[in-house]
């Protein structure tokens, strides 16, 4: 289930997915990289965004 709050960025989507999966609060992101994936069968096209932090509060 998609759990997509509107509206939300880029940036508040890593940042709530990393604290619902493990429970730490990201402070700063670092944009890393930008890539996609197109399946022409299916009509489908996704986008990936990688982001890097150091800077967290809580305990995994």
């Amino acid at each position: 289930m998609c759990s997509t709050k509107f509206p939300e960025t880029f940036e508040e989507s890593a940042k709530r997915e990393v604290y619902e999966e493990t429970g730490l609060k990201l402070d700063q992101l670092e944009l890393v990289s930008i890539s996609g994936y197109i399946n022409e069968q299916k009509r489908e096209q996704f986008v990936y965004l990688d982001y890097f932090s150091n800077d967290f509060t809580g305990v995994s």
